[in-house]
């Protein structure tokens, strides 16, 4: 009779591969990681969205609030809520961007060198998409 496989037996769960594994048997997973890589790439930037939102939404209730003492009063609540909001939101993009080049780099050691470059290709463009407006605002 067959021994059920467990989970700690199947050579993918691991993440390095052995020399005797066949690359045909990792050929099917392959869309799959590279698609993991490339959400992991694109992670900074959503999480920056999401910020962003949210301490938009925070700005938009503190206006709501402060409304009644003033046109100064909302002024500071609104310096206080998006300079706060984007000093965080770019403290907690950085420390993202730095986990994904970290898991970039444990993805070179173990050998899966496309899902390091498609997670490396999705972060550069998620800091392109963050700074061309940045420029862009900068300039004008």
């Amino acid at each position: 009779m067959r021994e059920p496989r467990t989970i700690a037996s199947h050579p993918m769960t691991t993440g390095v591969y052995s020399s005797d594994q066949q690359p045909e048997a990792r050929r099917p997973w392959l869309a799959l990681r590279l698609i993991r890589a490339a959400a992991e790439g694109v992670l900074p930037l959503v999480i920056l969205t999401a910020l962003l939102a949210l301490f938009w939404e925070i700005s938009v209730i503190g206006r709501v609030f402060s409304l009644q003492y003033g046109i100064d009063m909302v002024q500071r609540v609104e310096i206080v809520s998006v300079g706060g909001g984007l000093v965080v939101a770019l403290i907690v993009y950085l420390i993202t961007a730095m986990r994904t080049l970290q898991s970039a780099r444990a993805h070179q050691r173990i050998g899966a060198v496309a899902e390091s470059l498609v997670m490396l290709c999705f972060l550069a463009l998620s800091a392109l998409v963050t700074l061309v407006p940045l420029f862009i605002a900068l300039k004008h």
